[in-house]
């Protein structure tokens, strides 16, 4: 056995150790209970240990253990004595608990003597006492208030007094402007001093633009009548229309009636529905929001989210993974699209080869009838005159300028074909250097076979030509989902922008929902714990979605005939492109070639 220090503390009992060294034993709850029984309405000064006694008592019976000797000596001397004295009560510096007791401030060691006998229990007289200074408060706030309106009243009356002399006023200073202006002209005249026939053709004047103002003010009245009459009649039509449906419906057959008026009553039953259901929209919007509040309150539901997001988007990898694994086409098939694809590319490259050689016949042709011409001309015009002959320089620079342009056309031609192949085999060996090892595990269409070919140096170009199409088929899968991705966004987008539309006045629902929660808070637990229940399986059911939308752009991303499609249109395109520059390019040789208005000044030279 270990000795103990000298230093410890002396071992005691669990139920009753003393308190002090002055040997003091806890009383129990029993006594304490009947203690407080002896006490009696009114405002009474207890001890701090009697009123700790009466509420923190444990299970086992026991109370708390940290009180200090003075206060057990306090409490005996009380018990022994039975004095109870009574105070006023003060409860300016101290709050009021639920239970009616008033709570004790914090105090210093050298006053917690007096602190403790501070304790005092509130009656009901007391809370009448506040009750009524309350009521009379608002009394003298409502009268004032009164006052108030009162005073306001009379304002608005003598404003509109106010505003009545205004408009006279207004109108008086409207007549007095007016007359000024006409003195103003006067005056003008006066000091331009015209004469008595000018101003009566300018009176004259005006009093034509008068007459012809007031015509076509005349006329638009007589406009608007004729409109307001077409419309009574329009509507006295529609009356007879109804009525004569009236009778019509009266005089149809039993059966039809009864199918109008069950259309009715299900068209009714049908709004009843759709009333319902926009009720139902709005109490789950509520719920929602009400959801997404808890969420950014609460960080755990926020981590739980992120993590069953992240939960749904590794299975549906996994899923889409186990799918392109059991889709996994045979190399057979593979060779099979590749054959495709090059008779394809082979016969748009025959189409465009065939278009090219029509158009360089056509070419010749337009040289060969220019050749003709030129002998004509040679042959007619008179070759000593001057003009001729700087027209035919001109010819002669205009050629040489063309052939040089052609020439250096074919040179720029030739290093954009250069610097094009340079990239592309640029590209294709970044591609087969930097992304062999990231990109090759996600592509499904590259088998053993073609990792061996890429890490072999000795792998024929048609080998390479085939992953270089590879590769270009898992570019274009990349690029779509990308196009859908932001599609999603914007999507997503749209969806934030309406809710920030439709609930832009957040203060005011905010404090309308304060007031709502303060008059229905027991409801609204309620609510609450049942929103609590309803969560899982809203979440559940957010997550089946997500998956779902996922596989459907799975499939879609899958799917061969959306890719030829894509492709189909890419080429089509690519066509077009190409026909539109054939066309400018033939139209420039023609300007180029056309000598029409050269030959015409010839002529009439």
């Amino acid at each position: 056995m270990t000795s103990r220090p000298t230093t410890a503390r002396p071992k005691t009992s669990a139920g009753n150790r003393a308190l002090s060294s002055r040997g003091i034993r806890r009383q129990t709850p029993l006594h304490q209970n009947l203690l407080d029984r002896r006490v009696g309405m009114g405002v009474l000064t207890v001890n701090e240990d009697s009123v700790l006694r009466a509420g923190l008592t444990s299970q086992n019976g026991s109370v708390s253990r940290y009180i200090s000797s003075k206060a057990g000596a306090e409490r005996h001397n009380l018990q022994s004595t039975g004095n109870i004295s009574f105070a006023p009560p003060r409860t300016s510096s101290r709050p009021v608990t639920q239970q009616g007791l008033v709570g004790v401030r914090p105090v210093s060691r050298a006053n917690l003597q007096s602190a403790r006998l501070n304790r005092q229990v509130v009656d009901k007289s007391y809370y009448l006492s506040l009750l009524r200074s309350h009521m009379n408060n608002l009394c003298t706030e409502i009268e004032n208030l009164k006052h108030e309106l009162e005073k306001g009243e009379r304002d608005r009356q003598d404003l509109l007094i106010y505003e009545k002399r205004a408009e006279e006023e207004a109108e008086n200073l409207q007549s007095l402007h007016g007359r000024l202006i006409d003195l103003n002209v006067v005056v003008d005249y006066l000091h331009k001093n015209m004469g008595s026939e000018e101003l009566e053709e300018e009176i004259n004047d005006l009093k034509t633009r008068n007459d012809s103002a007031e015509e076509t003010v005349n006329e638009l009245f007589g406009e608007r009548k004729d409109e307001e009459l077409e419309v009574e009649k329009i509507e006295k039509m529609i009356e007879c229309q109804k009525e004569s449906n009236e009778v019509a419906e009266n005089n149809l057959d039993p059966r039809v009636r009864n199918d109008i008026e069950e259309l009715r009553s299900v068209l009714a039953q049908i709004n009843e529905e759709y009333q319902q259901q926009n009720d139902t929209l709005l109490d789950l919007t509520a719920k929602k929001e009400a959801l997404e509040e808890e969420l950014k309150n609460s960080t755990l539901k926020r981590r739980a989210l992120e993590l069953s997001e992240q939960l749904t988007e590794i299975e549906s990898k996994k899923e889409s993974m186990l799918k392109e694994l059991g889709e996994e086409a045979s190399p057979e098939e593979l060779r099979d699209q590749l054959l495709q694809t090059v008779t394809k590319t082979s016969n748009e490259i025959s189409i465009i080869e065939n278009q090219i050689s029509t158009v360089n016949e056509r070419i010749l042709q337009c040289n060969e009838e220019i050749r003709e011409f030129d002998m004509e001309f040679e042959s007619t015009a008179a070759e000593k005159s001057s003009k001729y002959r700087e027209l035919k320089l001109k010819e002669m620079q205009y050629d040489e300028f063309l052939n040089s342009y052609r020439s250096k056309c074919a040179e720029i031609e030739a290093k954009i074909d250069d610097s094009a192949e340079s990239v592309i085999q640029h590209l294709s060996k970044i591609s087969l250097n930097c992304d062999q090892i990231n990109k090759l595990n996600s592509i499904p269409e590259i088998d053993s076979n073609a990792s061996n070919l890429l890490s072999s140096a000795t792998a024929s170009s048609q080998e390479l030509q085939q992953l270089y199409v590879c590769f270009q088929e898992e570019i274009l899968k990349v690029k779509e989902s990308q196009s859908n991705l932001s599609n999603e966004i914007s999507g997503y987008k749209e969806q934030i922008q309406r809710l920030n539309d439709s609930y832009n006045d957040l203060e005011q629902m905010n404090s309308s929902s304060e007031q709502q929660q303060n008059v229905h808070l027991p409801s609204n637990f309620h609510r609450q714990e049942m929103l609590k229940l309803q969560l899982p399986s809203l979440e559940q059911e957010l997550s089946e979605v997500d998956s779902e939308l996922s596989v459907t752009n799975d499939k879609l991303k899958k799917n061969a005939k959306y890719q030829e499609l894509k492709d189909a249109e890419k080429r089509l395109q690519t066509l077009k492109k190409r026909q539109n520059r054939l066309e400018a390019e033939a139209s420039k040789r023609r300007c180029r070639i056309d000598y029409t208005p050269i030959k015409k000044q010839v002529k009439c030279f």
